[in-house]
């Protein structure tokens, strides 16, 4: 049983962290690019240490602003469990990335994962650590379990069932 919690607040921490860590720090390559290159419909995925993949950045279009700085459109950032199906997922309007590494927008975001789904005005997100700060004003719904030991049976109904007929018996028995 679960309850679906909205809670609205001015700022927004979170961690998609996964058993398997990255390594690999930002997008690769950019180094072989010139200031002012622009690339369309991007997708660049990441590799855990047994070569699964563990996330994937897509653009629909970068644009090199210099050696140290990226800007990105329509922007997002999705990342899998080791059984490759879908963990999360960051949808950005905008975004600059900062040395490979940190992800900034000051646009509204949206985020999405199995038990939590949140919206805010900006981002700050750290891609080789997978945590970041969601701008507010954010509001945030995630599913919670409301059961407690006061409204959860103790006794399971079949076990409780049986042990009904073990006290008939008994009593039949005497």
């Amino acid at each position: 049983m679960g309850c679906l919690v909205t809670t609205t607040a001015c700022a927004q921490n979170f961690g998609l962290d996964s058993d398997d860590k990255d390594d690999g720090a930002g997008l690769p390559a950019t180094e072989m690019l010139v200031e002012g290159s622009i690339l369309q419909k991007i997708l660049i995925p990441q590799y855990d240490e047994q070569h699964r993949l563990s996330s994937v950045f897509r653009a629909d279009k970068l644009v090199l602003v210099n050696d140290r700085t990226i800007d990105a459109e329509t922007v997002r950032l999705e990342f899998y469990h080791p059984n490759r199906t879908l963990r999360a997922g960051i949808d950005l309007a905008t975004a600059r990335l900062h040395n490979q590494n940190l992800l900034r927008s000051s646009d509204p975001v949206s985020l999405q994962a199995e038990d939590l789904e949140a919206e805010g005005t900006g981002l700050v997100y750290e891609l080789d650590r997978s945590r970041g700060f969601l701008f507010g004003p954010a509001t945030a719904r995630t599913l919670i379990d409301i059961r407690t030991s006061m409204n959860t049976p103790s006794i399971p109904p079949l076990r409780a069932g049986g042990i009904t007929l073990l006290a008939a018996a008994a009593l039949h028995a005497q």
